[in-house]
């Protein structure tokens, strides 16, 4: 009946749960909120943010339409990309360790036609960059992309610092916005947290 009752417990937490229990990785400027002046096509002014050369038509805009607001001033700015031109990309802190469970999910649209948006995960290695996964994926109206990937016993990437990346794998314009990056719990860990909390209760009720 207690294995029953347990079973039961973590089926409905992580219902309920989802990646709510996730830790968020820091993006900066996660939303391509700053510096909020104009529209700009040189990402070694975007806070964060790089390109390995100067891009011929992409950048940062404010799109009240396509983007989402997230620092709350009235202006939703995005980051456009057009095709041919060079990745978008960002080193975080997090240092990869054996069995991260990593979740990268970006807003992603078209600014012009339908195209593509290239997503990956990639490994610092004393400034090389080495994905690790990726991914591209279709756009149009905007909705959310989310890439997942387990770091394995004996990965290469272990010990180096995680980044995220983005480019435009076909022609024309694309935008991404709200960047999100978490490190999501195996669904093991959650039930034996969610156990000893309703452990906990049971005995504070008794």
């Amino acid at each position: 009946m207690m294995k029953t009752r347990n079973l039961v417990v973590c089926v409905a937490l992580l219902v309920i749960a989802g990646s709510s229990w996730a830790s968020v990785i820091t993006v900066e400027n996660y939303g391509f909120e700053l510096p909020g002046t104009g529209k700009i096509k040189d990402f070694t002014q975007i806070p964060g943010w790089s390109t390995d050369t100067a891009p011929a038509d992409s950048g940062v805009e404010n799109n009240n339409t396509l983007g989402t607001d997230e620092d709350g001033d009235g202006a939703a700015w995005i980051a456009f990309m057009m095709g041919g031109d060079p990745s978008v990309w960002q080193t975080t802190d997090h240092v990869i360790t054996e069995g991260d469970q990593l979740e990268l999910t970006v807003s992603g649209f078209n600014t012009w036609v339908s195209t593509s948006i290239y997503m990956s995960l990639y490994a610092d290695n004393a400034g090389v960059r080495t994905e690790i996964a990726g991914q591209s994926v279709a756009v149009g109206t905007p909705a959310d992309f989310t890439l997942n990937y387990t770091i394995l016993a004996g990965d290469a990437s272990i010990g180096q610092n995680l980044g995220v990346e983005f480019y435009n794998d076909s022609s024309n314009w694309n935008g991404i916005d709200n960047v999100r990056l978490n490190l999501v719990p195996e669904p093991t860990t959650m039930c034996l947290l969610g156990l000893g909390g309703f452990a906990m209760l049971r005995r504070k009720r008794a």
